[in-house]
């Protein structure tokens, strides 16, 4: 009787931290590699997967020798690498720049350590999976890929085993493991129920079995691999065990059968963790946003003034961040000693970024040529995005006149400073205009009044009304009870809000931390209450009403600003938290006839229903149609919810830590007690627009950079432009010196879903071409002048 051959892979899903710490993690990846290593020692067809480059550099780190052994399995094909990335991280949160250094770090490592790098995506425990996962792992140099997660009772598929089609066409094999990442079966019955179950699960074609002892290592035993020899010597099992490496089976399952293509994202399991452990979530987005700027500002550094390009603390701080988006850490579901501990890697990388930053900024603008005293002293203010960017700027200065590089005068308003503990100084704001990536000289003459505190009514200058903020573009008006009641667009002559925004809480006690099993979050109780409205600045620069409001023991104050020039209204929201089991979210009922909702997703958009699930989005989501909507930007939120035509933000929620709704006392920790600030935005937008709310998310999240200089000679010019983009909807994510340092790295996507030529200009470097199709990333390599195509390695395919 010919058997049917399963093949069964040996693993240890190894969380680094969870209900431990990193360092702990790191402890068990020694003694679970030792183990491996063991068996194979003790059995020569035993084949072990290992995913997470972070388990082998500890390994590297802590016992050389340990390591030389991997590098023999490894070139024997026994120790089998696979997930190309620095741990397993969360498939939905990411930026789509993070997701290109996971794999730029970890591939490159191990194709320098091994001579090869890992062919199969390997997440088999991450909480969902973004729609642009298949073009992030073909161009990560894998096009197969491993999951669990959802599951059958999460999402119910026909097939288990199918073609992955991304929005830009590309596709990967996918494979949905059945059961459980590892399975360990003790006795010859738990082996053959398993397989029995599998076999049913995957239609009676072959599959892979995992197997093994994980989440704190530990990996396939000497039980494990006894009991598949002794099924294999049995002459009337019906299958061959096949102690196998994933693209064996990957090669000989397509070749034998005719794949169904699948093309959309793998959703949902723990939506909760969209939103749980605010300040992880914050630190990320802070670490990618000021990264990816501070690369481009040494780029441009390295370009005008031969500045050399720190290329290991760049990538040291870009490796913490891919560490911190582990699908526990990132999700929010550790304990809290966890997170004292990985939060230092993500303030490491913010502060790596601010340093690498102002060393480029202050080398740059020493070099600019400011010695004409005739208009005052000199503001250098610089634009790390791929687009100009007018924005209402702050200095930390007091002006008596503010002019521009020509000695037009610029209007300007002093106002109050935030309180310092020995004296106030009044700030100078003014609308500034910034070639893209790269710099403009603007002059102020420092007022007399320097130092001396001048109260905000000075500023007052026009009467305005209390319940309302204006500029050229929109009216936003509010009620007596602080809800804004009305965003009207004055480009297109419409009412953008059908009726008042809330501040709505969500009892949400019937949710673990991972909300496993309730992906809708609508058991409203209640709302924030107004207790004082008040406008507190009004000037030809911008207008702010503050609004303060209490629910319970938590107070929520509200900044509502309509800068000069901005289609959008900002918001700066500090929230003292105080609540147990709920769920705050910001509520916004959008005017619009047949309305559908879009998220931002790493590299694109996804399209979802209006039907009131919790989902995850990056920078921004939105409900319209191609004739009106609304979308609402974030600084670090990652959760929203669109029921019919309302559109929520999460703004924090309040489970116990690592909370498996098992044992709830007076002594839990819960999450997100205390003060937190963020930012968001309120931009009417249509579904048509999407290339303009990409770009104003990140002018929200990433602003200009400001040094306040000083008279000296330089060779620079006042102002400069170093790129330009001949498309909107093209949106650079990164530029860089390449890894091998002998040249340059631009990445960019299309964002609006439209076939799309386009030409990126570099300043210093060649005019470069290119067709994107819709949603397609591509990495370009510049060496002496020439581009070539080149995966996110900065490989060629």
């Amino acid at each position: 009787m010919k058997k049917q051959e399963i093949f069964m892979i040996g693993n240890a899903h190894l969380d680094p931290a969870w209900v431990w710490s990193w360092q702990e993690g790191s402890c068990e990846a020694k003694a679970t590699i030792r183990s491996a290593l063991d068996r194979m020692n003790e059995f020569p067809d035993f084949k072990f997967v290992c995913s997470s480059s972070s388990v082998y550099q500890w390994i590297e780190d802590f016992d050389p020798a340990m390591f030389e052994e991997m590098k023999k399995r490894i070139a024997e094909s026994r120790f089998i690498i696979v997930g190309g990335w620095k741990v397993q991280p969360d498939c939905n949160l990411p930026s789509g720049e993070n997701f290109a250094r996971n794999s730029l770090y970890s591939q490159r490592y191990f194709f320098e350590k091994f001579g090869k790098t890992a062919q199969v995506g390997y997440n088999v425990d991450s909480f969902g999976h973004n729609a642009m996962m298949p073009q992030i792992l073909r161009k990560s140099g894998m096009k197969y890929y491993v999951y669990m997660r959802p599951m059958e009772w999460e999402k119910s598929m026909k097939n288990n085993i199918f073609t992955w089609e991304a929005p830009d066409g590309s596709q990967v094999t996918a494979f949905r493991i059945n059961e459980m990442y590892c399975k360990n079966f003790n006795t010859m019955e738990e082996l053959e129920n398993y397989l029995a179950d599998c076999s049913k699960f995957y239609g009676g074609t072959e599959f892979m079995g995992y197997y093994g002892v994980g989440n704190h290592g530990g990996g396939p035993t000497i039980k494990n691999i006894q009991l598949i020899n002794e099924y294999n010597a049995k002459e009337d099992a019906p299958f061959r065990l096949n102690m196998a490496d994933p693209v064996a089976f990957f090669e000989k399952y397509k070749k034998e059968n005719e794949l169904p293509v699948l093309k959309e994202e793998l959703q949902h399991h723990a939506s909760g963790c969209y939103s749980a452990v605010s300040e992880i979530k914050k630190v990320l987005r802070k670490g990618e946003t000021k990264l990816t700027a501070a690369e481009k500002f040494s780029v441009l550094a390295d370009l005008l003034i031969g500045k050399a390009y720190d290329r290991k603390e760049m990538q040291k701080g870009w490796e913490n961040l891919n560490f911190l988006t582990f699908h526990d850490i990132l999700g929010g579901c550790c304990v809290k000693s966890a997170y004292d501990d990985s939060l230092y890697m993500g303030y490491e990388s913010v502060s790596i970024a601010e340093k690498q930053k102002n060393s480029a900024l202050q080398s740059l603008s020493w070099k600019i040529d400011t010695t004409d005293k005739t208009h005052g002293l000199p503001i250098v203010l610089f634009n790390s995005h791929s687009f100009d960017v007018e924005e209402v700027i702050e200095i930390n200065a007091n002006a008596a006149s503010l002019k521009d590089v020509n000695g037009n005068d610029v209007p300007f308003v002093n106002v109050p400073s935030e309180p310092a503990p020995v004296f106030e100084r009044d700030n100078a704001i003014f609308k500034a205009k910034v070639p893209a990536m790269g710099y403009a000289v603007y002059y102020y003459q420092p007022s007399v009044y320097f130092n001396q505190i001048i109260t905000s009514d000075a500023y007052k200058g026009k009467a305005s009304d209390p319940l309302a903020l204006e500029n050229e573009y929109l009216k936003v008006e509010f009620a007596e009870n602080g809800n804004v009641k009305s965003v009207f667009d004055k480009k297109t002559g419409r009412e953008t809000l059908c009726g008042e925004t809330q501040s709505v809480v969500i009892d949400e006690t019937e949710h673990d931390t991972w909300s496993h099993g309730r992906n809708y979050f609508d058991k409203a109780i209640g709302e924030f209450v107004a207790q004082k409205v008040e406008k507190i600045e009004s000037n030809e620069i911008r207008e702010i009403i503050k609004v303060t409001s209490v629910y319970g023991a938590s107070t929520l104050v509200q900044y509502y600003t309509l800068n000069v020039g901005e289609e959008f209204v900002r918001v700066r929201a500090k929230l003292n938290w105080n609540e147990k089991h709920k769920m705050l979210k910001l509520a916004f009922p959008v005017a619009c006839d047949a309305p559908t909702s879009l998220y931002e997703i790493p590299f694109g958009t996804v399209e979802r229903p209006c039907n009131g699930e919790e989902e995850s989005a990056l920078m921004w989501a939105m409900v319209g149609d191609k004739t009106s909507g609304l979308a609402i930007l974030n600084d670090c939120k990652y959760s929203y919810s669109a029921k019919d035509n309302v559109l929520s933000l999460t703004a924090i929620r309040s489970p116990i830590y690592c909370d498996h709704g098992r044992v709830r006392n007076e002594e839990s920790n819960y999450t997100d007690q205390g003060l937190h600030e963020f930012a968001y935005a309120i931009l009417p937008a249509t579904t048509e627009e999407k290339s303009k709310i990409f770009q104003k998310a990140l002018i929200l999240n990433t602003s200009l950079g400001v040094v306040l200089e000083n008279h000296h000679a330089g060779t620079l010019p006042l102002t400069y432009k170093g790129m330009s983009v001949s498309a909107d909807n093209v949106t650079v994510s990164a530029v860089k010196r390449s890894e091998d340092g002998t040249g340059y790295v631009v990445r960019a996507y299309e964002c609006d879903g439209k076939a799309t030529r386009a030409t990126i200009s570099v300043n210093g470097l060649s005019a470069l071409e290119t067709q994107f199709s819709p949603y397609e990333v591509k990495t370009f390599f510049c060496k002496d002048g020439v581009w070539e195509e080149v995966l996110f390695t900065e490989y060629k395919e």
